[in-house]
């Protein structure tokens, strides 16, 4: 047992070297504790000796004293040593977030908290990465992270803002320990919008609950905070997250330019400010804002992920509008955008699933009949940036440009799929650009698949299985699917209309017209 000790002393110290001036430091002061230690009892008992009576006994007095004084400075580098390893080990938890290496992370975070119970910064970067590994590795039934998240930072939550007896008020302790509990809560706030957006993206249950509990937490962060708080502009950014999620998006985008106002070089709350303007379709502003926040924080995955989103949804309204050279324009710089969210982390799988539905509407609109000569719509140019864009190489295209688009969407959903074979989504885009590529079976696959992983929320795969079965001259089944396809959902008009013609091939012109009839 005295071996493991040591043993795991000498550990300490070894580690402890990768913080060099803390290290000097305790052993500084603890070379001077044991130094008086050592000489106050010999000057007491030369004193005692050899000094006359009086002056013996208040030297005997100050020797006291000093030993003492002494013993509790040895106690406090004691106490010195453990907030060094502490914060070694919460160090270590960061840099192994950082890499993702979120087991390794977590088990650092635990090894400072066992030195340290009352280290909330340590439970905050716990919770953080454990938020992380969710939004990252997490399914669909799969919430166990953001729980635990939750779990963890409720335990900093109630340590609350608790300072030692011996720090008086209205000292430097005090509002680091108030920034502390405000920092838990504004963790709180942005766990829970986490988890809300995990069960929206998979239809989950009391979404807007989660969101409402986040905007009383990051609420009650704000007032925590001291005054004039650094930390105070990520509070307001995380409540116009609260905000825009609700709905709520001119209060976001208020909340936003205050987070801003307080710091400007606060990336985050440009991207949400943008996120809340692209809410109103306000999309040109909400690029405008992205591009700030990209130029302060370039390696982003998120903030080019958004970016790629609003010049993709401008791109729709032009399409809409028959404008399909501009267009084209914009899904081409909405694919750059994607592109910039994977080089900055390959694992988004919803930036694949996006670059892929951008090239199925680049697809689109190089078939729209209004269309003109594709050469001379389609130029390199950034609309929105100087940064230059590297043009899609169209050269090696098999069979042809359409080919090449498809063929690209397809590579987009399969990355996606790799990443989360579980998502219908993924599959049922997959199986359309299958279906554009002529692959019927392969598509027909990819759809069943969709319909597998989620039966309720199959409408459209049921539907599009439907129109490839009239491609293959599979009417009965045809018929079959958009029955499935309106009993999901008995508003569907065009799969109504589809099995009406399907019915007409069969010659069955009374049930064709009854079809027809329930239309809009």
């Amino acid at each position: 047992m005295k071996l493991k000790s040591i043993f795991h002393f000498i550990t300490q110290m070894l580690n402890l070297v990768n913080n060099r001036d803390g290290l000097e430091a305790y052993w500084r002061d603890y070379t001077y504790s044991i130094i008086f230690i050592i000489l106050s009892p010999l000057v007491i008992l030369f004193l005692y000796l050899y000094g006359e009576s009086s002056s013996a006994i208040f030297a005997n007095g100050i020797g006291l004293i000093a030993l003492i004084i002494a013993i509790i400075s040895l106690e406090s580098s004691a106490l010195k040593l453990k907030d060094i390893q502490t914060d070694y080990w919460n160090v270590r938890g960061i840099d192994e977030g950082k890499k993702r290496k979120y087991h390794d992370a977590v088990q650092a975070y635990d090894a400072a908290s066992r030195l340290d119970p009352r280290a909330i910064k340590c439970l905050i970067n716990k919770a953080n990465d454990l938020c992380e590994k969710g939004k990252l590795l997490c399914g669909k039934d799969d919430e166990r992270p953001f729980i635990e998240a939750l779990e963890v930072i409720n335990r900093a939550i109630l340590l609350g803002p608790k300072y030692p007896a011996k720090l008086n008020p209205d000292t430097e302790e005090e509002s680091k320990a108030f920034q502390e509990y405000a920092n838990a809560l504004k963790t709180e706030c942005d766990i829970l919008l986490a988890l809300a957006d995990h069960r929206e993206e998979y239809a989950g249950p009391r979404v807007d609950e989660l969101r409402n509990c986040a905007l009383k937490s990051v609420e009650r962060a704000i007032r925590e905070y001291p005054e004039n708080n650094p930390q105070l502009s990520g509070a307001y950014a995380s409540r116009g997250t609260a905000l825009s999620k609700l709905g709520k998006h001119k209060d976001a985008v208020e909340a936003c330019a205050w987070a801003i106002g307080l710091d400007r070089h606060e990336a985050i709350g440009w991207a949400i400010k943008g996120n809340a303007l692209s809410a109103q379709d306000d999309y040109e502003a909400a690029i405008n804002d992205f591009d700030k926040a990209i130029r302060l924080k370039p390696d982003s995955s998120g903030f080019w992920y958004n970016k790629g989103q609003s010049i993709r949804k401008k791109g729709d309204l032009l399409k809409k509008d028959q404008d399909y050279g501009r267009a084209i324009a914009f899904l081409h710089v909405a694919v750059h955008a994607y592109d910039k969210a994977i080089e900055y982390n390959p694992l988004n799988k919803t930036a694949w699933n996006q670059r892929g539905r951008a090239f199925e509407e680049l697809n689109q609109c190089h078939f729209s009949e209004d269309l003109m000569s594709f050469e001379s719509c389609v130029k390199p140019t950034n609309i929105y940036s100087n940064e230059s864009i590297p043009w899609l190489n169209t050269d090696t295209a098999i069979y042809s440009i359409s080919n090449y688009y498809l063929t690209e969407a397809l590579n987009s959903y399969n990355m996606a799929i790799d990443i989360d074979p579980t998502d219908a989504k993924f599959w049922g885009n997959k199986g359309s650009a299958l279906k554009g590529l002529g692959n019927y079976v392969e598509a027909i696959n990819a759809y069943d698949e969709a319909i597998r992983l989620d039966p309720d929320g199959a409408c459209y795969a049921w539907a599009n299985k439907g129109n490839i079965l009239i491609s293959l001259g599979k009417y009965d089944e045809a018929i079959q699917a958009f029955d499935e396809a309106i009993r999901l959902d008995p508003k569907y008009a065009l799969a109504r209309h589809n099995k009406g013609v399907v019915l007409q091939l069969l010659d069955k012109h009374k049930e064709a017209e009854a079809e027809f009839a329930k239309g809009p």
